[in-house]
């Protein structure tokens, strides 16, 4: 994404919703509610619009929206809904895109400049429903809906001839485990692992699964920290388009473009460094290698993806507002605007 004009972020106070500022990255929340508008330009999407939105009913739990309009007729809406209580958790990512994209091609070998524009349309739902079963870990029944169908070039992705074969519907389990710190300069570990199949019998054209792992770790130093994250996710038969690894983006292998290089398989290892550098604003600088692959036999040391850049990270009312820019050895220049963090 090539940026010809400074991204801007406007805050508003209005009907007593906000207060002044503090100094400190730590403190209590003390307004609950909070709108954020933002402005960018690109040369892809022209001129953007955006809302940040996030309403925090306790200290783990959240409500928090994202949408993107922007001046070529791409619209976007992304919402996030954490809630947890003693004995139970909920969590649920929503996603409705219609907008444009590059497709690379599949596989790890794919030529930069032989990327083809195309729009879709997508709606996408995931959650997680479960018990704390431990202190911080969580045994969870997970559900996926989603409907994926480009508007264009549909033949690039299997879809020609298909009746009704953009659906999919997958059930599993996702386990969780989590002790880490709510502040800002965090410390502690966060383990993730999720299993989802998804049956011809709810709507999928082939029966496919995937397997998806994570594991966090985060130590902070006075007022900086350093974060690392493990991926690894696996996907097993005749797998929908859209349900395959992908690396690229503003979390896996940040400096390339979104959906970069797909294949069945990911694995990523991925290090960040941030330290405050005035007030709730710190600088982040951070690195990331991995590669996606069909089999293990394709992965090779001199075909290794790296990717890296620096941004800044600003918290607002508990809201992360995170600016980055990215590169890689492609030489791309990605700038990455949003509200929460990278992990």
């Amino acid at each position: 994404m090539k940026v010809f004009a400074f991204i801007c972020l406007f805050f508003f106070k209005a009907s007593g919703l906000f207060g002044s500022v503090t100094d400190s990255l730590n403190t209590d929340i003390t307004n609950k509610f909070l709108i954020l508008p933002f402005g960018f330009y690109t040369n892809e999407t022209s001129v953007g619009l955006g809302l940040f939105s996030q309403y925090r009913f306790d200290e783990s739990s959240k409500l928090f929206g994202n949408t993107v309009y922007t001046f070529e007729n791409q619209f976007m809406f992304f919402s996030i809904v954490e809630l947890n209580s003693e004995k139970s958790a909920l969590y649920n990512t929503f996603k409705i895109k219609d907008y444009y994209s590059d497709f690379y091609g599949f596989g790890n070998d794919s030529e930069p400049d032989e990327s083809v524009k195309y729009r879709y349309f997508q709606i996408d739902n995931y959650l997680e429903a479960g018990k704390k079963v431990l202190r911080g870990a969580v045994i969870s029944a997970a559900v996926n809906n989603f409907y994926h169908m480009p508007e264009d070039k549909k033949e690039l992705f299997g879809y020609s001839g298909t009746n009704g074969g953009h659906f999919a519907n997958g059930i599993g389990l996702s386990l969780k485990y989590s002790d880490v710190t709510d502040d800002f300069y965090r410390d502690g570990i966060s383990l993730r692992s999720s299993f989802l199949a998804y049956p011809e019998f709810l709507g999928t054209w082939e029966y496919f699964s995937v397997f998806d792992n994570e594991a966090g770790f985060y130590r902070s130093f006075k007022e900086s920290s350093v974060s690392s994250l493990i991926s690894a996710r696996f996907s097993f038969g005749e797998v929908h388009p859209e349900k395959l690894s992908v690396a690229g983006g503003s979390k896996i292998l940040r400096g390339y473009p979104d959906s970069r290089f797909i294949d069945k398989n990911m694995t990523a290892v991925q290090a960040q460094y941030d330290f405050r550098i005035y007030k709730s604003v710190a600088l982040g600088l951070f690195i990331g290698a991995g590669d996606v692959f069909e089999k293990f036999s394709d992965l090779a040391l001199d075909k290794i993806k790296t990717g890296y850049g620096a941004g800044i990270i600003y918290e607002f009312r508990k809201l992360i507002i995170r600016v980055e820019a990215a590169t890689s050895p492609e030489k791309n220049f990605e700038i990455i605007i949003t509200g929460n963090r990278a992990f």
